[in-house]
Order: C-alpha cells, then sequence, then structure tokens
C-alpha cells in the first residue's frame, strides 16, 4: 500500500510541474513586457496546487525546463518559480529544436551546465567557387554533441560540407561555394542539460560590385606625333569608380569636340586628347580635369609644337639617352590650395640631382617663405603659408650625367570667400610636428579641419597612403579627427603628410616620428635568487654604509645635435651605500671654467643656448641623500657639426663582363659626415688583400677602388662596396662575369656602344630594353603586357601564350607605339592565365623573354596557409656530422612565403641549410654537417596576403657515437618538468610578493618563456616601470 501510495503522489506531483511550465510558458509569451505580474501569478497557482500533498514536495526533487531545485517551504518553491519563469533563454528555444533536448538522461539538470557559446557565429559574404569555414567557440562541463544545420535542417552532405571540432572550436568548412549555399548555417551544441545554439547567415554572390574610389592621376600627359597620320596625341591615365567626369582645357578654355579636336576614354583609364594636322598656334598649356562628385583632379602639359622637323630631331636626341635619364615615378597634378593652407609637391626620383623652379627661376633649398627636403628618394617643396605670390607654375627638375627630366604642375590659390557654394578644406588644428615615440608604442596624431563639402582625409608617409592599412586606425568625430598607427617599429620612422581634399582644393599639415630608445639592460644572468639577495647587503648592514654615489660607468655621449644645442646621455652610476641617486648636476666647460648648465633627475640633458661652431667638454656628477659623487667628464663636442648619412656620387655598375686572365678595376665614389669605413664583400664575404695578392683595395678622397689582378675563372660573381658611419650604412655592387673567348667581350661591347648611340649604329641585333614582367590581376578587369625592343633594322614581334602565337581579336589587341609593343586583353578570363613570351626578331639575330600571367578572382578568393602534413619528424635525434631534413606540406592561395627559425632566430639558406618549396606546397628543411649548435626547436613560418600558418620541430643533436650530451639530458629532463617549449608567452616563475624598508634595494624576478621571445613589460599601479625613476630591468 505505501509503495502504491508513493507511486499515485509521484505522478500527480510530475503532473503538476508539467501542467505548471506550460501555464508559465503560456504567461511569459501572452506579455514579456510584466514579467513581475505573470510571476505573481505563476507562483500562486503553483502554491494552490501543491499544498495537495505538502509531505512530496518536501521530499521528491523537481525539475522544470532544465532547472533544478529541491523544495523545502512552500516560500522558497514560490521563489524559486518565480525566477525560473521569468529567466530569459537563448534563441534556440524560440527555433523549435526541442527534439534535440537530450532524452536518455533522467537525473537533475542545472541550466548554468548546459553548453556555453563564448564565441558565435558571424554572417559572411563570398563569391561563387570559393572555400568558405565558419567558426565558433563552445565550452561544456561535461560530454557534449556539435551538430551544424542549414535553415533548421540538419546538414549530411559529407562531400560538400566539412565539420570538426578541436580545442572547444567547432568548424563548418563549405567547399566550392554556389549561389544555393546561401542560408542560414546554425551550430547547436547539446549535452545532458540542455541544448545551446548560435546562427550566422552566408550570402553567395556571382561577384563583387567594384569599390568606389576618387579620381586619381597614375601617369601624367606625354604627347606623342605620328607623322604617317599627321596627328598629335596627349594621354594620361586615371584610376577612378565609376567613370568621372572628363574635360580637357587649353590656355584656360575648354575643346571641345570638333574636325581638329576629339578626345576619348579607354576602359583601362587612358585619356586621350587627339589633334589632326596640327600646327604652331596648337602650342600651348593643356589640362586634362576630372572631376567626381566629392573630388577633383587636374594635370598640365606644355605643348610646344614647332613642325615636323624639329619634332623629328628632338625625338632622336630623346631615344638616344631615354634609358639612362631619371624617371618620375609619380605625377605631379595641380593643386589648388585655400589661403593661409600649406601647399606641397612631391615627387619620386631616385639616382638623380633635383632642383625646385618658380616660373624658370631656380628655387634655394630653404628660405622664409618656402623648404625642401628629401626622405627616401621622395622629394618635397614646401610652402607652409601660402598666399597670392606663390601662384603659379612649379617645375621639378632630375638630372644624371645621361640626361635631364621635368615635370611641371600649376598651383592655385584659392580665397574661401570666392566661393559661393561650399569651402575648401582648411586645418584649424594640426599635429605637433615632431612626435616622439619608443618601438612598440603607438603613433597618434589629431587634428581639425573643415570644408564644404566634408573633406576626404588621407594619411601618407612619402607616397604611400596608409590610411587603410592593417595597423592604422581612424576615428573621426565632428572635424575632429585622429590617425593611429599601431605598433610603431624602425621603418615606421621619418616624414608624414595628412592630405585633406574636396572638389574645391586641398591643404595639407606634416609631422615627423623620431623613435625613442628604451635603455636596454645587459643579459640577465644564471645566478639563482640566493645568490643574487646574497649580494645585497641587510638593513643594518647598510645603516654603515653612508656613501656618496660612485662615477658614471662612462664619459656622456651626443645623442642628438643641433645648430646651438646637444642632447647628452649617460648610464647609472655605480652603486654604493643603500641610499640611490636622485640628481645629475650637468656642467660645461666655457671661458676657462666649469658652469653650471642644470639638473635632473634622469640620465639625460638637452643643453641649450650654445655658441654654434663652438667646442665644449661636459662633465656629469651623481648626487643621493649623502652628497655629491664624482665627476665625469666627455670629450670634445662641436656644436652644430653636421652629421650625414653615407651616400654613393658615383656607383658601381650593375653588371660587368671581363676577359680571363685580365686586370679588372672597380671604382666607386662616396661622401658622408663623418667619412664613412669602406668594406669591400664578394658574395657577401669580406674581401682581405693579405689573403689573396690578386686583390688589391684602394682609396683617396672618396674615390674608393678594387683592383683585380690576373682574372680567373673563380673570380666570377657579386662585388658589394659597403660604406658605413654613425649615422647610417649604405652599399653598391656589381656582378662580374669572367669569360674566356674575346668574341664575347667584343660583342658585348659593340651591343653597349650601339645602344648609346643608337643614330650612328648600322646594324643591331634585337636587345629588350624594358622586358616583360609577371602580373597578376583579377578577372573581369583589363591588363596590359608590355616590351621595349630596340634594333636595327627594326625587328619584328610575335607574342605567344604557352607556346601558342596570338592574334588580335575582340578581346585581345596588339599595338606598337615607337619601340614599345603591348599586348592588351580588354576583359580577362580565368583561361587568360599562363606563360606569355615575346619573339623580337631581324636580320641580325633573335631574342625573347616571358612572363607569368594569374587571373583569378582577387582577394575574396584567396586562401590563407594551414598546414596539411605537419614538420616531419615532429621529434627527431641525428647524430652530429649527419644531415637533418625535415619536411611538410602547406596548402594556400596565392603562393606562399616560407622563413624557417630556431629558438626564435630566422635561419638564412647558405651552402650548408637549403631550403625549398615546391609549386605543390611541398617544404623542406635540410643541413648538412649538422653540429651541437643546430639542436633546438625548429618552427616553419609560411604566409601569404590573407594569413600566416606555422609548424614546429623539435630536434637534438647526439654525439658521433650516438650518445647524448648529459647536460643536454639533464637540461631535457628538466623541460619536461618546466614546459620548456612554448609558442604563446607562458611564466614558469611568477613575481612574487615582497616586504621591505625604506630606502631597500628590491629585486623582482620572474620567469617568461615564447617563440619568439615574448617582450616583458614591468608595470606599477597600471603604469609602465620605464617611464619611471629609480628602476632598472
Amino acid at each position: 500500500m505505501k509503495g502504491r501510495k508513493a507511486a499515485e503522489e509521484k505522478s500527480l506531483d510530475d503532473a503538476v510541474t508539467t501542467k505548471d511550465i506550460d501555464q508559465a510558458a503560456k504567461i511569459v509569451k501572452a506579455d514579456k513586457g510584466d514579467e513581475t505580474i505573470s510571476s505573481q501569478i505563476v507562483s500562486s497557482e503553483i502554491q494552490q496546487k501543491r499544498s495537495l500533498d505538502k509531505d512530496a514536495t518536501k521530499s521528491i526533487p523537481r525539475e522544470y525546463n532544465g532547472y533544478h531545485e529541491d523544495s523545502t517551504s512552500s516560500e522558497s518553491v514560490s521563489k524559486s518559480d518565480r525566477i525560473r519563469v521569468t529567466d530569459t533563454t537563448r534563441k534556440s528555444y524560440d527555433m523549435g529544436l526541442d527534439i534535440y533536448k537530450p532524452l536518455s538522461y533522467h537525473g537533475p539538470r542545472y541550466a548554468e551546465k548546459k553548453p556555453l557559446f563564448t564565441t558565435d557565429l558571424t554572417s559572411r559574404t563570398a563569391t561563387v567557387g570559393c572555400r568558405i569555414k565558419m567558426t565558433c567557440s563552445v565550452i561544456s562541463e561535461g560530454p557534449m554533441d556539435i551538430q551544424w544545420l542549414k535553415n533548421k535542417e540538419p546538414i549530411h552532405d559529407e562531400t560538400k560540407y566539412y565539420t570538426e571540432y578541436s580545442n572547444n572550436v567547432a568548424t563548418l568548412e563549405i567547399l566550392n561555394t554556389t549561389v544555393s549555399d546561401s542560408a542560414e548555417y546554425s551550430c547547436l551544441a547539446k549535452n545532458e542539460h540542455g541544448v545551446s545554439i548560435t546562427s550566422a547567415d552566408l550570402r553567395v554572390v556571382k561577384c563583387f560590385d567594384p569599390t568606389p574610389t576618387p579620381p586619381v592621376f597614375t601617369r601624367p600627359i606625354s604627347e606623342h606625333y605620328r607623322i604617317s597620320s599627321d596627328e598629335l596625341t596627349l594621354e594620361c591615365k586615371i584610376r577612378s569608380q565609376p567613370t568621372p567626369t572628363i574635360r580637357w582645357f587649353k590656355n584656360g578654355e575648354e575643346l571641345g569636340t570638333g574636325l581638329r579636336h576629339s578626345h576619348s576614354y579607354s576602359a583601362d583609364g587612358v585619356c586621350k586628347l587627339s589633334i589632326k594636322t596640327p600646327e604652331d598656334s596648337d602650342s600651348g598649356r593643356y589640362t586634362c580635369r576630372v572631376e567626381s562628385d566629392s573630388w577633383s583632379d587636374q594635370v598640365s602639359h606644355e605643348v610646344r609644337f614647332a613642325g615636323k622637323e624639329e619634332h623629328l630631331r628632338q625625338r632622336k636626341t630623346y631615344r638616344a639617352t631615354a634609358s639612362a635619364r631619371p624617371y618620375f615615378s609619380n605625377v605631379l597634378t595641380d593643386t589648388f590650395v585655400p589661403a593661409g593652407g600649406s601647399m606641397a609637391l612631391q615627387v619620386e626620383v631616385k639616382g638623380a640631382e633635383v632642383a625646385w623652379f618658380k616660373e624658370g627661376r631656380m628655387l634655394p633649398r630653404a628660405s622664409p617663405k618656402h623648404r625642401t627636403f628629401a626622405e627616401r628618394g621622395v622629394h618635397t617643396l614646401l610652402v607652409p603659408s601660402v598666399g597670392e605670390s606663390e601662384a603659379g607654375k612649379y617645375t621639378c627638375r632630375a638630372s644624371n650625367a645621361f640626361g635631364k627630366v621635368e615635370t611641371s604642375a600649376y598651383v592655385h590659390v584659392v580665397h574661401p570667400s570666392s566661393i559661393r557654394e561650399g569651402k575648401p578644406p582648411l586645418f584649424l588644428h594640426r599635429p605637433d610636428k615632431i612626435l616622439d615615440v619608443a618601438p612598440g608604442e603607438d603613433i597618434s596624431a589629431s587634428f581639425r579641419v573643415r570644408g564644404d563639402p566634408k573633406p576626404t582625409v588621407v594619411w601618407m608617409k612619402g607616397l604611400k597612403d596608409i590610411t587603410n592599412s592593417m595597423r592604422s586606425m581612424k576615428f573621426v568625430s565632428d572635424d575632429y579627427q585622429r590617425f593611429t598607427l599601431k605598433r610603431a617599429t624602425e621603418e615606421d620612422a621619418g616624414t608624414y603628410c595628412i592630405l585633406a581634399k574636396n572638389r574645391h582644393g586641398c591643404d595639407r599639415a606634416f609631422f615627423t616620428v623620431r623613435l625613442r630608445h628604451r635603455a636596454r639592460s645587459l643579459t640577465p644572468t644564471t645566478r639563482s635568487v640566493e645568490e643574487i639577495l646574497s649580494d645585497i647587503p641587510s638593513y643594518r648592514e647598510r645603516q654603515m654604509l653612508a656613501d656618496v654615489p660612485g662615477p658614471i660607468p662612462g664619459p656622456p655621449v651626443v645623442t642628438d645635435t643641433g645648430r646651438n644645442w646637444v642632447s647628452l646621455s649617460w648610464g647609472r652610476p655605480e652603486h654604493r651605500g643603500a641610499a640611490p641617486v636622485i640628481a645629475y648636476r650637468v656642467e660645461a666647460w666655457r671661458d676657462a671654467r666649469w658652469a653650471e648648465l642644470g639638473v635632473t633627475a634622469t640620465n639625460c640633458f638637452d643643453a641649450f643656448d650654445l655658441t654654434p661652431g663652438g667646442q665644449y667638454q661636459f662633465r656629469v656628477t651623481p648626487r643621493n641623500r649623502y652628497g655629491w659623487g664624482e665627476a665625469v667628464q666627455s670629450a670634445v663636442v662641436s656644436v652644430g657639426s653636421h652629421a650625414a648619412s653615407p651616400d654613393f656620387a658615383k656607383v658601381l655598375p650593375g653588371q660587368m663582363k671581363a676577359l680571363s686572365g685580365a686586370d679588372v678595376t672597380l671604382v666607386c665614389e662616396v661622401k658622408g659626415e663623418p667619412f664613412p669605413t669602406i668594406r669591400w664583400l664578394k658574395d657577401s664575404s669580406k674581401i682581405y688583400p693579405e689573403d689573396d695578392t690578386r686583390y688589391s683595395i684602394g682609396q683617396d678622397s672618396g674615390i674608393c677602388s678594387l683592383q683585380i689582378s690576373n682574372l680567373q675563372d673563380v673570380d666570377s660573381g657579386r662585388f658589394t662596396c659597403e660604406a658605413e658611419n654613425s649615422v647610417g650604412r649604405v652599399s653598391t655592387f656589381a656582378r662580374l662575369c669572367v669569360v674566356k673567348d674575346p668574341k664575347v667581350l667584343a660583342a658585348d661591347h659593340n651591343l653597349r656602344m650601339s645602344l648609346l648611340d643608337l643614330d650612328k649604329a648600322t646594324d643591331l641585333p634585337p636587345q629588350f630594353t624594358m622586358r616583360l614582367r609577371d602580373r597578376r590581376v583579377q578577372f573581369t578587369y583589363p591588363v596590359r603586357l608590355t616590351c621595349q625592343v630596340a634594333g636595327i633594322p627594326e625587328p619584328t614581334v610575335t607574342w605567344y601564350r604557352d607556346g601558342k602565337e596570338i592574334l588580335s581579336d575582340d578581346r585581345r589587341t596588339l599595338c606598337t607605339d615607337e619601340n614599345f609593343h603591348t599586348l592588351e586583353i580588354s576583359r580577362t578570363h580565368l583561361e587568360d592565365s599562363g606563360v606569355y613570351s615575346v619573339t623580337a626578331k631581324n636580320s641580325f639575330g633573335a631574342v625573347s623573354c616571358r612572363c607569368n600571367l594569374v587571373v583569378d578572382k582577387g582577394i575574396k578568393g584567396y586562401i590563407s596557409p594551414a598546414f596539411c602534413n605537419d614538420l616531419e619528424p615532429s621529434q627527431v635525434e641525428v647524430r652530429e656530422g649527419r644531415e637533418l631534413r625535415l619536411c611538410g606540406r602547406v596548402e594556400a592561395y596565392p603562393s606562399v612565403g616560407v622563413m624557417w627559425y630556431r629558438d626564435g632566430a630566422k635561419l638564412r639558406p647558405s651552402r650548408r641549410a637549403v631550403m625549398t618549396l615546391s609549386h605543390d606546397g611541398r617544404l623542406e628543411l635540410s643541413i648538412a654537417g649538422v653540429t651541437k649548435q643546430d639542436g633546438g626547436a625548429y618552427t616553419c613560418v609560411a604566409s601569404n596576403e590573407v594569413g600566416r600558418a606555422e609548424s614546429t620541430a623539435k630536434v637534438v643533436v647526439l654525439d658521433r657515437d650516438g650518445n647524448r650530451d648529459r647536460t643536454e639530458e639533464s637540461a631535457d629532463d628538466q623541460s619536461h618538468l618546466d614546459v620548456p617549449y612554448s609558442k604563446e608567452p607562458k611564466f614558469l616563475k611568477k613575481p612574487m610578493s615582497t616586504e621591505a624598508f625604506e630606502g631597500d634595494n628590491i629585486v623582482i624576478l620572474c620567469e617568461v618563456i615564447g617563440d619568439p621571445k615574448p617582450e616583458v613589460v614591468w608595470l606599477r599601479d597600471f603604469l609602465k616601470v620605464s617611464s619611471l625613476r629609480m628602476y632598472s630591468l
């Protein structure tokens, strides 16, 4: 009877429970806005129903929708049920996924123990034919099942979809996407306590719409005159999306389309103005102006046409020296600058002397109104405050020994009051002119700029736009903007330009970034903590050590200098006694006495108001609480002395041939302040004349020479002259080829002479003066392959693709302009990928060159590198003197660049270490003659434009008998216990809390590992210790 009664009570209680929950769910769904009222109704009904049997309620655990409770009183039941009803569930319970709840488990269920998604799925957009990975992170206390859904239906197609769950990360990979793959994808995770789900949408399109870009000139105006058709053509090239409005002007008057004038625009951005039967009256200033909704730009060109005969004479002169003359790699466009704004003209040219002109008058390098500077081949003319007198024509002339080239632009000064609809850009507040940052810190430049329409702001370093680079961040609030470049490196030092531009003009702001290097400590010793602490005197012992500080370890050095100032720096003094150093006194020797310049608390000092060109000596005296210590003085310092990095006024020839058994001399000219140290190298190895008497090194007033007597075959190779001083280091090289046949040397000499003087040459075999280069282009985009061929008589040019001749059709066009031969494909297809070659042939010979053209689906179709096979073997033991081989395979598109590291140090190819990468992604590292130093952790890093991957293997080197070194065995045993190797940073020994008396020295130790070696930053109250005083790292 008791068993039957208990069963009836349990059945009644379960019925009450199920009915309670159904009623509670209906109330919550009916009115989610008033949770309190719903909770009270449900609570009162539950109390009435459970009062039927109070004893059963006390003894039976309740289970409602995944929540567990052990009821002991009606009051606790009411409170518990009220919490259960008002708790919001994840959207998985709104999707009708009750069928996925676990049924085999009948014990108590806890909502807090069901799976939890720490990272949800994100919606994606992709093109047809891609491979998409959708990932999310989920954790669970117990066993868990993962299931993927497409539009709420389970996924079963294993050939199309690939699923994986590893390290709490669930992955769904969709292969070869199609438009039908567009759907809502869900990841469902369930365990014995409940179900969780996360969803995201995938949209697959056939192709992406091109990103809108403002019109920009990529090639200046050039003029071409065709004698056969008696037509003068002006041509330039722009980049824009969508197509802008294009207009041509002559001397400020717009040119329309007529009998003599016609203009056109091709799909690849080439703008042309054709003038039929040109005359002297057609000379003048021609301007091409492009406009869009929020941007405008223009470029001008002076045309001087004096007839056919004069044009032919100038053409011959140009052809004779065109290959060696300087070349501008950018376009100098006309500029509209608001009055009071900053005007800057920038060009990029290397290996030439650059001069600036205004209206034909040469400008000095600096004046009160303007200044010029050059950095990494980019030459800039800057006018900080523009007025009416700065308007006009500016010309940049680059010249070298082979000739000169010029580019011009017109500067227009715009008054904001003269523009009725809108305002030109103008900086209200500019960034600081000089920013000092330490390596690893962020570069941040803030400013205010206004204009109507709102100007487009571009951040540039030199001529490179870095606004949308991977490390750049931008914050905009009304007219306030802030640019941030994350984690500064050595390459980030230099001058930056912020360009604000709209259709009415542009304004610029410049600032310079200087790297401030942190003080570095010596390599830490391997002494134990007890040994370090034993060297520190106790508190009582320090009471007896009341002594002044010791001298600084070396004389103060000059870290920077100007016309009348210097910056000094010195090391920390010797530690004596208990008191730390609190100040340094800096003095200078002037007027036959020591004069105090100031007192500083840090180990650096800036001395101002010095006599330009004067010579000084400085001395530094440290102080602690017990008094001043011993002073140390510097060497004689010249204030205002100019320091310049090395530069080659005359470089070595890039290629040269010499006859075996003859003597050859390599000559170059270098300059720099102080004069640099010269080194000669052959194939990266320094040349020592005492080792080989055939080599002789000379130096005379900047002229550096290397003479090689009695040339031999082993002398073929790359010779480099390297110049280095305290400011920098440069180098120039020549590749020497030793030949035995005098006819080869004579033919090479005749070819060079013929190329230098084409007018006098009568017979010249074909020679490529500009070769084809590899190209990669997105399908549907146009592409041009261009080469330049010289030869007399004019050679016949034939194009091939994968060995088959190419003929002109509706998509492919073959054109020739003087010596330039071009293959143009107007709309590329994926099938256009291949090896393209061009062959030039005349009666004296034939020559060919080739290039690879890759047509793909753009960066959206790229695949991040992933190791299909990790490095094998992952752990290897190799005997000393044997060969080490590590192999792996990586998948990626496009091809990857591979770097090898040993214990975090980069490995470079050599005769002993050979690194290979095949076309199918197989990579291999081979090291011959292994030594003890070759042991360690080897890491292979593969990267391309969209990502990187790495794989690691451990190598142990045994002795020649196959035995391990005892010290190595003990180190390995200890390493297994203490986690010897880790990619991510890990603390092997964490800092410990310490108590000390005031004035004590504190040593805080920690041990960190990581690959590559991690950077350690100490913080005190969340502030970097390196920026505070009295700390030594």
